[in-house]
């Protein structure tokens, strides 16, 4: 069988600190600002979330295309009026700029989640690590890995397009 991931990538991930794979900048917003300000961001800078904050710029949640689904949507036609405040994640894991790639993926992985604020000694967001971000880190720095995998026959599309 095949290796899926070899020595050096493995070194890679474990090493690897989250803010060199993702650089620096976040997009956060206060608590209190509407869920539309949230939507109107996420939408025009491609991101599949955003940091809350505090009053103080400490890190309290994160609002994700998935709570727009299953919290926004669920809350009638006003809910782009709501502050963030009600409709996001509190709580959230997160990762500090020096914890390495692998650290990220795994608390990605057994949290399910796609996006994961990075965060300074203060609790700041300084960072948004989205698994798109770890995958696209992976192929920049292994790309003849990533782009020859062999395909798995069990996984064959059945249809046109993969449907």
């Amino acid at each position: 069988m095949p290796e899926i991931i070899s020595g050096e990538e493995l070194r890679h991930l474990a090493t690897v600190p989250v803010l060199k794979v993702v650089g620096e900048g976040c997009l956060a917003l206060r608590h209190d600002a509407p869920a539309s300000a949230a939507v109107r961001e996420m939408t025009e800078n491609d991101l599949g979330a955003v940091a809350v904050e505090d009053d103080v710029g400490r890190v309290v949640g994160i609002f994700t295309e998935r709570d727009v689904l299953l919290r926004g949507l669920s809350e009638g036609e006003e809910w782009l009026a709501s502050p963030l405040s009600k409709l996001m994640t509190p709580d959230p894991v997160t990762v500090t700029a020096s914890d390495s790639v692998a650290e990220a993926i795994h608390r990605m992985k057994e949290g399910h989640f796609r996006h994961l604020p990075v965060i300074d000694e203060q609790g700041r967001a300084v960072a948004m690590l989205s698994i798109r971000r770890v995958i696209a880190d992976l192929a920049e720095h292994f790309p003849a890995e990533v782009q020859n995998l062999p395909p798995d026959p069990k996984r064959e599309s059945r249809n046109l397009y993969g449907g």
